[in-house]
């Protein structure tokens, strides 16, 4: 699903971009491998090779299994929390599902830091950024990628936050289960809140970069009308100035279309009901039986 992701946000990121083609090509393989990983981005061919990729992936094993260390512990109390471990169907079961949750958590801390570091590299580039702009030469293709990111999270939270409930894991393991819903949840938001707060801050860079160009024009005009303080001058000069405000007030710094907007507060407030209702329903004990 995510070499899915990223190859629709490089199509959708060329036209933002003024540099030739190919460059832009070679710059968005060599920042994306890191968190998506180069034997599936985007339809690379060639043998695909451990050890290479370990040459290459370094900080995506790394923080793979540190935190797969720090969430084992986790897991292993809330499976072990209601028995130990037995041969019946319904054990294997927990016991897979549990361990699974362990493999698919591990790798997002690396994803999610990568993920965002990927935004501080590309508003080094030199992009497209005027007033009245389309969304197809913005960067809020960019903040939809990190939407489609985060609806992912989102679902698999949902399923995670389920499976605690549904195997009482509350009631057995009360503090590791809590500190693992809350754990997950930091994770989903950091990737939903921070990434858009970053994209903001970049375009609000791009803005103060074009204030200042356009402010030489300003200190221009106002030389001239100290030179010679006649009313064309002056009006010139007055011109100058209501075209920064314009500037000023016209040069958007969000990161998501209309839709977008909507998109985002709905996942934000999907996932804060759920976690109201998690809470709620272990509070008053209202199980599955």
């Amino acid at each position: 699903m995510f070499p899915a992701f990223i190859t629709d946000l490089y199509e959708q990121l060329r036209p933002v971009v003024t540099i030739p083609q190919a460059a832009f090509r070679r710059w968005f393989l060599a920042e994306c491998i890191p968190f998506v990983g180069s034997f599936h981005l985007l339809q690379q061919e060639g043998r695909f090779s451990w050890g290479d990729f370990c040459r290459r992936e370094k900080f995506h094993l790394v923080v793979f299994l540190l935190a797969f260390a720090a969430f084992l512990p986790f897991q292993t109390a809330c499976a072990l929390g209601m028995d130990q471990f037995t041969c019946a169907p319904s054990c294997w079961v927990r016991f897979f599902f549990y361990y699974l949750e362990v493999y698919l958590l591990a790798w997002i801390p690396a994803f999610v830091i990568r993920a965002l570091l990927f935004i501080f590299g590309f508003v080094r580039l030199p992009v497209r950024y005027f007033i009245g702009m389309p969304d197809s030469v913005s960067l809020k293709p960019l903040g939809t990628f990190y939407l489609k990111i985060a609806t992912v999270g989102f679902c698999a939270f949902t399923l995670f936050t389920f499976q605690h409930y549904l195997f009482q894991t509350y009631v057995t393991v009360t503090l590791a289960s809590i500190g693992y819903i809350l754990i997950v949840y930091l994770l989903f938001f950091l990737i939903m809140l921070f990434s858009q707060a970053l994209i903001m801050v970049s375009l609000d860079r791009h803005r103060q970069r074009a204030i200042v160009d356009f402010s030489y024009h300003i200190e221009d005009a106002y030389k001239v009308f100290i030179e010679k303080p006649t009313p064309d001058n002056f009006n010139t000069l007055a011109n100058h100035k209501l075209h920064l405000d314009f500037l000023k007030r016209e040069l958007k710094i969000g990161g998501l279309t209309k839709y977008g907007y909507l998109w985002f507060l709905s996942l934000a407030l999907a996932e804060i009901a759920i976690m109201i209702l998690y809470f709620i329903l272990v509070k008053g004990s209202h199980w599955i039986q």
